[in-house]
């Protein structure tokens, strides 16, 4: 079972299917989703890995945090959304380089739903 897996990002619906579907797996989440009532809740309950993208220790921490849990057999799977934002499905957006970065085995994950904006 692989640790990590990578996938894009179209609202936060993915989270909420994995919850059912993969096990309740741990994520990445943006520091400021912790103002978001219902977000704070399954951050928690989850044990997400919180970044504070704006500060390089707190991104470095992430990375070692991911690698950490990559590699141990105990830990929860972690779902990496590396678009770090959400889209419309009309395209991918720039991955960035911190899911990657940890160098270790990724699964990788496509989202799309049946509906078109």
């Amino acid at each position: 079972k692989c640790k990590l897996l990578v996938g894009n990002h179209i609202c936060v619906l993915e989270v909420v299917y994995l919850f059912y579907t993969a096990a309740l797996p741990s994520f990445v989440s943006r520091i400021e989703n912790l103002s978001v009532p219902l977000m704070k809740i399954i951050t928690t309950a989850c044990d997400a890995i919180i970044v504070n993208r704006d500060a390089a220790a707190s991104r470095a921490k992430t990375i070692e945090t991911i690698l950490n849990r990559a590699r141990d057999p105990r830990s929860a799977q972690v779902m990496i959304y590396p678009e770090g934002t959400c889209s419309a499905q009309t395209s991918l957006f720039l991955y960035k380089r911190g899911a990657f970065e940890p160098a270790a085995p990724i699964q990788m994950v496509v989202f799309k739903y049946p509906f078109q904006h």
